[in-house]
């Protein structure tokens, strides 16, 4: 190493608190260790999620809506998840081609670890109508699915990240999905 390099090395390590690399030291003999706890000690992300969603969604972008419904007979790790999209690719033509329609899936998801983040994936079956664009104005039949997380920043709300595909015989949907969102959980 050069001599600054071992310079910036030293002032680094010089600048930590003492005992900042010394190991932690374990509990005394016959004393449980200090449990991890969660942030608020009420339950999160419990019963019916209503939220929105943007993102790619094959070469189109999407706007929409979801209301995830978990099955209680289940303990809420499986149930169904309703969405209502508008999909629409900007053109160089001016008009841009707009599709509606929405998709129900089903789902299943892990326990909230730590209360802060849950895993999930589903899928299910879609329907979209061709409202603005080519004449065509066909109505089409596909479907997807999705893994994603939700991170949690109370027991209530949570932004989500997923990623998944959907297919059939759209004019622009077909393809990977990349969406984000955010759910409220206030019942």
């Amino acid at each position: 190493m050069r001599r600054y390099q071992l310079f910036f090395v030293a002032a680094c390590l010089g600048s930590w608190p003492r005992g900042a690399f010394a190991a932690e030291s374990p509990p005394p003999l016959g004393q449980a260790p200090t449990p991890v706890t969660a942030p608020w000690p009420e339950p999160t992300g419990k019963g019916v999620g209503i939220g929105a969603e943007l993102g790619a969604w094959g070469r189109a972008f999407d706007t929409g809506v979801r209301f995830r419904i978990p099955f209680p007979f289940w303990g809420g790790r499986w149930g169904v998840m309703l969405r209502g999209l508008v999909l629409s690719v900007p053109g160089d033509t001016g008009q841009v081609p707009v599709d509606m329609g929405g998709r129900l899936d089903l789902y299943g998801q892990s326990p909230v670890f730590l209360n802060l983040v849950r895993l999930y994936g589903g899928g299910g079956v879609q329907t979209f109508y061709e409202v603005q664009g080519p004449p065509r104005r066909d109505v089409s039949l596909g479907g997807g699915g999705q893994f994603g997380f939700e991170f949690f920043m109370s027991p209530h709300y949570s932004f989500w990240l997923e990623v998944g595909g959907s297919g059939g015989r759209q004019r622009f949907m077909a393809g990977a999905t990349l969406l984000a969102g955010i759910v409220a959980y206030p019942f």
